[in-house]
Order: structure tokens, then C-alpha cells, then sequence
């Protein structure tokens, strides 16, 4: 955040340069300010006058006690809003022969000055800038003569920063052309949408940039006596600040510590409670006081989470006569010598803007350092040079810690000892690097009273942490516990230090009265899409309970795109289906992302089950993908059967399910095994993106690689999906391979085949296996119902691609089950598709097929989303791997009740049956549920095959 700015009054003030040594000597009283720049939109939409003109005058003035400038404007035009031939701007601050107000922030003037200002009224026909100075333009002409509105980002005492609360930076030095920039303001304040074309980078500008702020004189002294004679001076409290815990208090105590326990320096701040009544900063009053939500507005307007004044601190001096002795020196500009007059510091007050809040952009935390800094100059500290200080001149939210610069300055000021001394030992330059803070939190979403495990990450050889948990309470440990008792979303920040680099880092937890589950379909699209084709996806949610359920379906699109909600309520045994699903449900007529469902977790496992598939093509048959619902996985995850050639194109998706930003790294390996290139990619919280796989490894555009792996890396656990959209360039069709981690050592693909299928299609199966081990691993592939075996070696992350599986393992023809079993603790990761290709250009078309592990089997099972009418039929699998024979009976679950048949499983089996010659006559006109239950209590594995009549093309249903 801005911190300081300038004189406004008669004078214009110069100074040297301050070095890095913090200390403040000037006049009275001193005010510190904190501005966030508004933008040039901004300025036109706070302003009610624009005006250029000429600074005709300037005189100070007193109001009940208070000293004010007022400066007189010769109007040349208007460009927004209507005013006479002069105007008068009147800015707090100004300077009588005995006493000064001094606001920093405040815009300087100077006679003949020629000045564009973006103005909103200050009552009794006067104005003042929008947000101090970064309402003011001085005109200033090139080398050549053309003329600029100049405003520096660099000005002395202030800083200024963006709407990101970063310091804005002067790279480029982009400065307004006159007669542009006057263009768009009049277009855009008439209500236009002109495009900003008026900005020039490092204008090469006639003479030298005047100062606008004024800086600190080096030979006034400003500091409390008060101290010397073992005084403590009391801090009070007025009005509230809206959002915080106890109203910003304990930020304020927080504050006041930082420097009262600093054991280098002679300094005695202190909590002493709230007062009965306040008055304005600008008046003495005999007490210091910090007034919460700018009770006696101060400060013009609101702060609205995007600009404008955040916070100002002030103190009351009075000329004593005495001197005081510099008890070392701490700089050429600062030495050890004494100083016949000073000024004695009598009183000290903070004013924070209304609005200022955590729902704004500015938490605990970062109110804390404001106000630790803004104490630092009620202390008569001035900004130091050295960045990493807490009276640098701007707030970066890492927390109120004092450095190097801050202790040197304090001790000059406030020696504990009288007389000369030695300054502080600077820290050494050692070996200790930054620290780069890092922390895990249990539970991202969690409930109320659940205890959550906060453990720090922290690189640097960190010494002290302190946490903020977003609801007023606070730890010192390293690795706290915390719980919440009340329901928000609360962000959780850690600062670090290791007694030379401090940082810090907020993530953020949802707090809920209940659990939720949270189930995620990682892809759904309404767009056009290559070749003329257009994509849309069709969402079904089943309810499989015997209560109606409330659930919640959000849509996470590309980042920077609005995240969308949609309540639905679903019967008990009912069906939902989208056949549009972004439009039917978030109106999103154009767009790609992913849809969360979140549900009640207390609801038993499986209660609510989803199936998405994603196409093209409509009344001439279409092609599509089905998009599985994927669950949280670990940290580190692999996508392998992947291609970049003439034949395939590859998308890769990443969806952030978490509500925090992720760092992921993808690395992508050749089938040999050989790293192929890394990209690393940073994901806003709750967010999706796609990209081709061309984009993320630009060498693939110069290369054909088939059977490549895909490795992603997260930063943490559970927070990352990812997959893979693999699409034929010359059929459209495309298949998704959800990211997983290595699996168990045996897994079985339910269905496999090489096989004649209708209208002239013949249909086999492909698996591509990987080895994410660091030593060979031994795979062996065999056919469920035979003894059909074969097996390969794989060496350390090496891609194996089993072309027509069938006829490896040296079986013409048939359908069956396919057991994968490796020797290692974990097997490859499994990739498996069944395609059929056209005579007439080999363009395949086809579904993926998940593989499942043993764990994966169970009695009773049930998946969502089939069809049985004259544009798809469904076919239904069952796999028994025991050595029992089982019936299973099929149960269809409809909206108008369920019909059900048998039909029996021989052992180490696999059945494979169309649903309409189970059910004869059937019609399923929108996706329906479908249950597979053996009735001898034997485990088995249920799936789907949904087909689309006219194009042939089949999605999979992976039964759960």
C-alpha cells in the first residue's frame, strides 16, 4: 500500500535525498497517508469536475483551529462538469509563522503552473483532488514540444500503489500526451468506451521533473521527551472497524508490541482501552488515539477494495527550548552530534479509512503492518530505502516485523543509554537466505468445531511464525491446531521469519454448519471446435436415496472467468439430465470449464452418481467422449497413451479444485522414457484451463511422438485433476484419459475385444502401460476367460503401447476381460481404448476404458447416463473374476418406478449384453441408472456402453 506524500501550502519544499535511515525531522503536526492509485477510469467516475487551468494563487488558511491551503485556479477548459472562470481548491495542511500542518499525499502547486485536475466537491464551493495527488496532472512538454499531463509514480514521501497493492512501478515511465488524453476523458465521461490510445513510454521531457511531495528536512528533530523520563505514552481506541475480530483492536495491540518490545530502543507504546468519545485527528486533543472507520470522514469517500486513501497518521509537535545529542552516527546525514532545537512530539493519531475490511482486499495481517508503520512515524520515523523494512514505503502483507533499518533508526532516536553509544550491529551477510513461506492446511473445506492441523513448510531456517486464522485469534506456534466456530470463508495467513528475511503467505478455508463432498466432472464445453464442428455437453445426476437431496453444481471456468452456482433439487430416485448442460444450467452460451457437484457428505457413499459426455454432431450421428467423474488424487499423477502427430491432437486439462492457488509442473516423457520438456503453469483457486499440448511443449510442433506420458505435479495433495483429450484430426472423435497415480499391482480393463461390429465396423483394443517406477518392471497381460498370457518388461519410465491386444496374446476373435499384473509394489499406469477405424481414410472412432483395481469390486453396483431408443442403444458388461457362478439381476431406474431381469455370470467371466434384448421393448429417451446386484453375495464389476445408432460411436460408463 502507499505510504507518504506531500506538502500542501504556499511553500515549495526541497530537501536532499534520505538515505536508508528512516528518521523523520520536520514540522507540526506530521501526517502520514496510504494510497492504492485509482486508474484513469477510475479518476473520471470519482470526479464530478475535470478541469485544466493555471495555478493562480495560493494562501493558508485557518478553520476552527485547523490550517488548510486554498489554491486558485484560472479555468482554461472544462472537460466533465460545469464551474466558472477560477476555481478554488482547498487541501487539508498549510503553514502560519508559528505552527504547520503537514499532509503528506497532498498534491503541491506551484504559480503558473499550468495543471490538468480531476476534482469532487469539498462544500462551500470549494474542491479538492480525487484521492490526493493522484487527482493532479502537471503539464510538462517533450524535447521536441509536444505536450504531456505528467504525474511521477516516484514521489518523495509517498508511494504510490496499484489496485494489487503492489508499488507501481516507474519502468517505462508512461506519461499521458496532452491533447489524446483530453480526448478520451471528454468521450469517456460523456459515456463512450473510446479506447485509451494516449500513453507514451519514456517521454523525453524538457528540464527538470519538479518535486511533488515534500521531504523530510534532516536538521528539525521530532521525538517524544516523553520516554527519557521512563514515561509511557497511552494509545485509545474510537469507533469500530467493520469485519474484524473485536473491531481491529487486536491488530492495533499487535501493532503497538512491534515496536514496545523492540529491547534496542527506549520506546513505551501502549494499549489503554477505548475512549468515550474521539475527536478529529486534526484537533489537539491531549490524546492519542487511532480512529477506526474514519468517524469524522477525514478522509474523502470509502474504500471500495480498488482505490483510493487507505489510511493517514499525524502528530502534534511543539518547539522546545532544549537540545538534544544524536547518541551515534548512523549516517553522514544523521551523525552523532547535537542538535540545538527540537521539537517535542505531544500527541499522536491514526485515522483508518471507512471500509477498510477483509471483505476489501485487506486482511488482519496486512491492518496490522499498516498500523505498525503508521506508528513508526508517529514516532518521527520517515520511509527507509531498504525494501524489506517495515517503514519501507510500501505494505506488502508479510507482517509487522522490525529489520535492520527500522532497529538503527529507532535506537539514533531513542538510545536507551544517554549520551554517545554505538549504533546497532548491522546483520551479518551470512549464509541465510530468504525465507519462502509455506504451509499445509488438513482440510481446505472443513466444519464448524472440526479440528484442523496447520503445518509449516517454510524454507530458510525460519525462527518465529505467526498465524492469523482469519477470525481474530492468532498463534506463535509452529505448527498450530485451530478450530472455527462459526461457518465463513476465512483466510489464513503465516509470516515468517528468520531474524533477517521475513515473508508470508495467506491460503483460504471454507467453513461449513455441515460437510460437503464435493464431486467434479473436470471438462464440459459449449463451443466450436476444429474442422466445423461445434461441442456441447450433457450432464445426468442420479439420486439413489430414499431422500430428496439438495445438491450444488458450480462452474469453474479458464481463470479470470466468473465462477457460476446452481441449486437443484433431485427426489429420491429421481434422474436429472442436461442435455445442454452449461446453457440449461449456468446460461453460459459459449465457454469451457468443469462442473463441481457438492453434496451433503453425510449422505452414504454413492448416493449421488454422475455421468457427463462431451460431443459433436447431432441428427447425422455424433462423436463424443465420455468425461468420468474423477476424485481427488495425490499430488504427483500420470496420463500416458498420448500423440502429437498428423493422426492426433492432444488437449491437457487442469482443474483446481481447491479454493487456493496451485503451482503445477508438467513433464512430459517420450516412450523411451527421455524427458521431452517441463512447463510449469500457475492456477487461480477453483479454476480450470485447457490447453493443447502443442502450446505447453512448443517442440512438438517440429516433431511426431506417439505413446508419450504425461507426469503432473502439484504442490499439495488432493487439489489437482488433470486429463487428457485425445482426438483423431481426421474423425473428430476424441477420447479423455483421466490422470492417475500408479495403481495396485494388478488392475483389470473390464472390456476389451477384436471383434465385427454392425455396419461393417470391427472394432479392437489398444492399452498403453507406464512405468512410473525407478527400476524395470515386469507386466503381465492376460485374457480373463482363457489362458491366453503374455507379458514385456517396461524400464524406468518407459511408455509400452500394446497395438490390437488381441492379437498379441495371439487370439483372433472375442470379447473379454483383461488382467494386468506387474511384480512390482505398484503397476504401470494403464491407458485403454476400443475403436473402430473407416475403410476409406483409417479415421478411428472409439471410447477409452477405465480400468479398475480389486478393491474396485462389489457386490451390488450402479452407473447413470444410458440410453435405449431409436438414436442410442446401450450394451451392459459384467465381469466375474471368482470361481463361482453368479446371477446378477439388472435393475433400470426410472422415473416412473424400475423393471428388472437376471442374468447369469459363469466364474472368470465376462458378459456382454445389449440392454433392449434384456428388456425388451424398451425406451429410454434421457440417461437412466441401470444397478448390477449378484445374488450370491459374489463381487463383481458393472460398466456400460452407451452407442450412438447413426454414427456407431460408443462413450464407456464406469460403473461405481
Amino acid at each position: 500500500m502507499p505510504l507518504c506524500g506531500s506538502a500542501s501550502s504556499h511553500h515549495v519544499l526541497r530537501s536532499g535525498l534520505i538515505p536508508a535511515l528512516v528518521l523523520a525531522m520536520f514540522a507540526v503536526p506530521l501526517f502520514a497517508t496510504t494510497i492504492v492509485v485509482p486508474d484513469d477510469a477510475e479518476l473520471i467516475a470519482k470526479s464530478s469536475l475535470i478541469a485544466t487551468g493555471t495555478v493562480v494563487g495560493s494562501d493558508t488558511v485557518e478553520i476552527e483551529g485547523k490550517l488548510f491551503t486554498d489554491t486558485s485556479v484560472l479555468v482554461a477548459e472544462t472537460l466533465h462538469g460545469s464551474v466558472g472562470k477560477t476555481l478554488v481548491v482547498r487541501q487539508a495542511g498549510g503553514r502560519t509563522a508559528t505552527r504547520a500542518r503537514i499532509l503528506f499525499g497532498a498534491p503541491e502547486y506551484e504559480i503558473g503552473e499550468r495543471v490538468l485536475l480531476f476534482l469532487a466537491p469539498a462544500g462551500d464551493g470549494y474542491f479538492h483532488t480525487v484521492d490526493l495527488a493522484a487527482g493532479k496532472f502537471s503539464e510538462r512538454l517533450t524535447a521536441n514540444g509536444n505536450k504531456l499531463w505528467h504525474r511521477s509514480n516516484e514521489l518523495a514521501g509517498t508511494t504510490l500503489l496499484d489496485g494489487q497493492f503492489r508499488k507501481i512501478q516507474s519502468k517505462g515511465n508512461p506519461q499521458r500526451a496532452a491533447q489524446a488524453f483530453e480526448t478520451w476523458i471528454h468521450e469517456k465521461a460523456s459515456g463512450g468506451s473510446p479506447e485509451a490510445r494516449y500513453m507514451i513510454s519514456n517521454p523525453e521531457i524538457e528540464g527538470r521533473e519538479s518535486v511533488s511531495f515534500a521531504t523530510l528536512a534532516e536538521n528539525e528533530i521530532h521525538r517524544w521527551f516523553r520516554f527519557d523520563d521512563g514515561g509511557t505514552v497511552s494509545w485509545k481506541t474510537v469507533g469500530e472497524q467493520a469485519g474484524f475480530e473485536n473491531a481491529g483492536v487486536p491488530e492495533f495491540e499487535a501493532a503497538l508490541r512491534v515496536w514496545s518490545t523492540f529491547d534496542g530502543a527506549q520506546i513505551r507504546y501502549a494499549y489503554a482501552g477505548r475512549a468515550e468519545s474521539g475527536q478529529p485527528a486534526a484537533t489537539a486533543n491531549g490524546v492519542n488515539e487511532i480512529l477506526f472507520n474514519d468517524p469524522f470522514s477525514e478522509i474523502f469517500g470509502r474504500w471500495n477494495g480498488q482505490s483510493g486513501v487507505l489510511a493517514q497518521a499525524e502528530y502534534h509537535v511543539v518547539k522546545v527550548n532544549r537540545s538534544w545529542t544524536a547518541p551515534f552516527e548512523a549516517t553522514t546525514s544523521h551523525p552523532a552530534k547535537t542538535f540545538p532545537e527540537v521539537w517535542e512530539i505531544v500527541e499522536g493519531n491514526i485515522v483508518i479509512q471507512e471500509g477498510v475490511s477483509p471483505f476489501y482486499r485487506v486482511g488482519d495481517v496486512m491492518l496490522t503492518q499498516i498500523i505498525a508503520h503508521e506508528l513508526g512515524h508517529t514516532l518521527g520515523l520517515a520511509h527507509s530505502r531498504d525494501t524489506e523494512a517495515l517503514m519501507a514505503s510500501t505494505i506488502d502483507g508479510t507482517g509487522a516485523f522490525l529489520r535492520h533499518d527500522d532497529k538503527l533508526a529507532a535506537s539514533w532516536l531513542y538510545p536507551r543509554t544517554a549520551g554517545p553509544s554505538n549504533p546497532p550491529a548491522a546483520p551479518p551477510a551470512p549464509e541465510i537466505v530468504p525465507v519462502d513461506v509455506d504451509f499445509s492446511v488438513s482440510k481446505e473445506f472443513t466444519t464448524v468445531a472440526e479440528t484442523l492441523e496447520l503445518v509449516d513448510r517454510t524454507t530458510g531456517s525460519p525462527l518465529a511464525w505467526e498465524w492469523s486464522f482469519g477470525d481474530g485469534r492468532r498463534s506463535t506456534e509452529r505448527n498450530p491446531l485451530h478450530r472455527y466456530e462459526t461457518p465463513g470463508t476465512y483466510l489464513v495467513t503465516l509470516s515468517a521469519s528468520n531474524g533477517v528475511f521475513t515473508s508470508s503467505r495467506t491460503r483460504t478455508v471454507v467453513v461449513t454448519a455441515e460437510p460437503l463432498a464435493h464431486s467434479l466432472i473436470p471438462v464440459a464445453t459449449q463451443t466450436a471446435g476444429a474442422s466445423g464442428t461445434s461441442w456441447q455437453t450433457e450432464l445426468t445426476v442420479y439420486n439413489g436415496g430414499t431422500d430428496t437431496v439438495e445438491v450444488t453444481a458450480a462452474y469453474l471456468p479458464h481463470a479470470g472467468g466468473d465462477r457460476l452456482t446452481r441449486s437443484l433439487t433431485i427426489d429420491a430416485g429421481a434422474v436429472a439430465t442436461f442435455e445442454n448442460a452449461l446453457p440449461e444450467l449456468f446460461g453460459v452460451t459459449a465457454g469451457t470449464g468443469a462442473i463441481e457437484i457438492s453434496t451433503p457428505a453425510l449422505l452414504e457413499p454413492d448416493t449421488i452418481q454422475i455421468s457427463s459426455r462431451t460431443f459433436t454432431g447431432h441428427d447425422s450421428g455424433s462423436y463424443g467422449q465420455s468425461v468420468p467423474e474423477v476424485l481427488p488424487s495425490a499430488a504427483v499423477t500420470y496420463i500416458t497413451g498420448i500423440e502429437s502427430s498428423l493422426t492426433f491432437r492432444t488437449n491437457i486439462g487442469l482443474v483446481n479444485r481447491s479454493v487456493n492457488e496451485l503451482v503445477a509442473v508438467l513433464t512430459l516423457l517420450s516412450a523411451n522414457g527421455e524427458t521431452i520438456g517441463s512447463h510449469e503453469t500457475r492456477l487461480e483457486g477453483r479454476s480450470f484451463s485447457q490447453t493443447p499440448l502443442t502450446v505447453l511443449f512448443p517442440i512438438l510442433a517440429e516433431r511426431s511422438e506417439e505413446s508419450m506420458t504425461l507426469r503432473v505435479e502439484a504442490e499439495r495433495d488432493g487439489a489437482l485433476s488433470s486429463y487428457a483429450s485425445v482426438v483423431d484430426n481426421r474423425s473428430q472423435d476424441p477420447f479423455l484419459i483421466p490422470a492417475k497415480a500408479a495403481p495396485s499391482n494388478e488392475v483389470i480393463v473390464p472390456g476389451v475385444a477384436r471383434i465385427a461390429g454392425s455396419g461393417g465396423t470391427f472394432w479392437r483394443t489398444d492399452v498403453s502401460m507406464f512405468n512410473p517406477a525407478s527400476t524395470p518392471l515386469t507386466v503381465q497381460l492376460r485374457l480373463l476367460g482363457s489362458n491366453a498370457e503374455r507379458s514385456l518388461i517396461l524400464g524406468p519410465g518407459e511408455t509400452g503401447n500394446v497395438k490390437d491386444v488381441f492379437s498379441w496374446l495371439g487370439v483372433e476373435m472375442g470379447h473379454d476381460a483383461l488382467v494386468i499384473a506387474a511384480d512390482g509394489a505398484s503397476g504401470p499406469v494403464i491407458s485403454s481404448r476400443t475403436y473402430t477405424s473407416r475403410v476409406t481414410d483409417e479415421a478411428t472412432f472409439g471410447q477409452w476404458v477405465e480400468e479398475s483395481d480389486h478393491v474396485d469390486l462389489s457386490v451390488s453396483q450402479s452407473l447413470t447416463g444410458v440410453k435405449a431408443n431409436s438414436r442410442f442403444r446401450t450394451n451392459a458388461g459384467i465381469v466375474n473374476t471368482s470361481d463361482t457362478m453368479t446371477d446378477v439381476e439388472l435393475i433400470i431406474h426410472r422415473d416412473n418406478g424400475s423393471i428388472s431381469t437376471v442374468v447369469r455370470v459363469e466364474p472368470r467371466s465376462q458378459v456382454q449384453l445389449p440392454l433392449s434384448a434384456a428388456f425388451p421393448g424398451l425406451e429410454l429417451d434421457s440417461g437412466a441408472t441401470v444397478s448390477a446386484r449378484s445374488l450370491d453375495g459374489v463381487p463383481i464389476l458393472f460398466y456400460a456402453s452407451v452407442v450412438d445408432n447413426r454414427s456407431g460411436d460408443p462413450t464407456f460408463l464406469q460403473a461405481r
